[in-house]
């Protein structure tokens, strides 16, 4: 017997979560949880942040994103690339990123097939618990129930 499990929906605040926790796979360390709205170039930094931008064109000041180490998404990129993906384009390496998401979403969207022989008790006897607790009116058990979709046991 197959366990369909679906999750439903994401929200982009939630894809972006997840894309800076699959940025591990491909740099050294994660992109912050705020990393889509850095600017992705030093040139957008300084038409952004004119104000941190001194007369030969340099970024002198703290900027709001990055703790003052990172001036875009590029240079954070540049300086934790790990070593495989050293001479990718960050460009390149964001793609793998967001193609590494797009699949985990996909997978989770189209829902993951489990075979029975594959469910351990224990997701048996939680999911029995849900029911029951649901059945008896708890809304928390409702809505971690709810996440799970066209449960077949």
């Amino acid at each position: 017997m197959t366990k369909k499990i679906r999750q439903v929906y994401l929200e982009q605040s939630d894809y972006n979560k997840l894309v800076a926790r699959l940025s591990g796979h491909y740099l050294t360390k994660y992109l912050p949880d705020d990393w889509n709205s850095w600017p992705d170039t030093e040139e957008e930094t300084k038409e952004k942040y004119a104000n941190c931008v001194n007369a030969k064109n340099e970024i002198v000041e703290d900027l709001p994103f990055g703790n003052g180490n990172y001036s875009c998404l590029t240079d954070f990129m540049e300086q934790n690339a790990w070593e495989p993906f050293e001479d990718w384009s960050t460009d390149d390496v964001m793609s793998q990123i967001t193609g590494l998401a797009d699949e985990v979403v996909r997978i989770f969207k189209e829902g993951l097939e489990i075979e029975e022989s594959d469910i351990s008790v224990v997701d048996k006897e939680i999911f029995e618990y849900l029911k029951d607790m649901t059945e008896r009116g708890d809304e928390k058990a409702k809505r971690l129930l709810g996440m799970l979709d066209e449960v077949e046991l």
